[in-house]
């Protein structure tokens, strides 16, 4: 069993860096064409790729997490998230549906932890239990951003 473990590992690995390459050689291709003129510099808009990625990103982990597709909410993650089964559990909590759903990926926020830089997505919810005392629930989740696509690392969840 430790050896199937290793192996999905290997694999997850194997599957992140062929998609980090994926985004680099597109990258690379689209800054290796050059414009015909000057004017055609002063004209165009500077196209934001990493925000274009970014956002792409963020709507197929909002897909995967709603379709519950597991491979592709894998996908989406780095090798640090292991319990895929517990993640759907809370990420389809209905709360944090609504706030995936009003959420873009402009809206997330650039936060540090442990050193390491993430965008953060946040959601809670406020509510009474049946004494009349008040609960709450909430849910953070901390993406790592690879040539600007987006890779759930670490989440916290509470309540």
């Amino acid at each position: 069993m430790k050896n199937n473990k290793g192996l999905n590992r290997g694999i997850e690995w194997m599957l992140m860096l062929f998609v980090m390459g994926i985004f680099m050689s597109c990258a690379a291709s689209s800054s290796a064409e050059e414009p015909d003129s000057e004017e055609a510099i002063s004209e165009t808009e500077p196209i934001d790729l990493v925000e274009d990625y970014g956002e792409s990103s963020w709507q197929e982990f909002k897909a995967a997490v709603k379709s519950k597709d597991e491979a592709k909410l894998q996908m989406c993650c780095t090798p640090e998230i292991t319990d895929l089964e517990a993640l759907f559990f809370m990420l389809n909590e209905l709360y944090v549906m609504r706030k995936m759903d009003e959420t873009q990926h402009s809206y997330l926020e650039s936060v540090m932890v442990d050193g390491k830089e993430y965008l953060q997505f946040y959601a809670e919810e406020i509510g009474e239990d049946e004494y009349g005392y008040e609960t709450a629930t909430s849910i953070t989740l901390h993406f790592l951003v690879v040539e600007g696509s987006l890779f759930l690392d670490h989440y916290l969840a509470a309540g």
